[in-house]
């Protein structure tokens, strides 16, 4: 999950023929950054070899290395596998088949791959939390602390999460505000940083800043929450 810019990564991906068709196809490889530009892979053929002489339902492995160019600035990034037929503009892409009605999309995404270092802003050198704990979670993601902030119409939150150990989970983070009687009043459930910087691509010590938003109902009851 983790390339340096201007170096390639290996992948090893398993194909199927799913048909006994004579057609020949070309795999497309798109590294793309979070800007959606093309950053690296290239075109080839899949095994280096036609897929028309592949036999009907046999799995074979195509173990191959991605370049990424050596202009690719920091970041998180997607790989993006298709086929097709044809050469540039006329380029026919095959469609995915998602049960048994075909799609728009016509590649799988791969990812997220580490290029470099983490996104620009999205990982700090230290922290000074106004309301510091020490929360281990799994030995994998610590809870440093938390800025809170709350208004009339709203609890802004900023968490300093630190991590410990490297993971290829892609964890969320759910902030639930409770009455005092236990009941979820509001609620927020997404990835830090609202997906920017994935927990599987995070090194250990790496100390990411997580801004959450509750909004209040307007007919909140008035009380103590936790």
């Amino acid at each position: 999950r983790r390339v340096p810019a201007g170096e390639s990564f290996p992948i090893t991906v398993y194909w199927q023929k799913l048909s006994d068709t004579w057609e020949n196809y070309f795999q497309s490889n798109q590294l793309l950054d979070a800007q959606l530009r093309r950053m690296g892979g290239q075109d080839r053929r899949p095994l280096g070899s036609h897929t028309a002489c592949w036999y009907e339902g046999e799995i074979l492995a195509d173990h191959y290395r991605v370049p990424v160019y050596a202009e690719a600035p920091d970041g998180v990034y997607r790989l993006l596998i298709g086929l097709y037929q044809g050469l540039s503009e006329q380029a026919s892409y095959l469609r995915l088949v998602h049960e048994g009605h075909t799609v728009e999309t016509a590649d799988v995404s791969i990812g997220p791959i580490k290029v470099g270092g983490p996104p620009s802003g999205s990982v700090i050198p230290a922290c000074s939390p106004e309301h510091k704990l020490d929360a281990s979670f799994g030995g994998i993601i610590r809870l440093l602390g938390y800025d809170l902030t709350p208004t009339r119409t709203s609890v802004h939150l900023r968490l300093y999460w630190q991590s410990v150990a490297r993971t290829d989970v892609n964890y969320t983070v759910f902030v639930h505000l409770l009455s005092q009687d236990g009941e979820i009043a509001v609620q927020v459930d997404r990835p830090p940083q609202q997906g920017a910087y994935p927990t599987a691509v995070w090194d250990p010590d790496e100390i990411v800043p997580d801004d959450v938003l509750l909004p209040l109902p307007a007919d909140l009851p008035t009380g103590e929450y936790t």
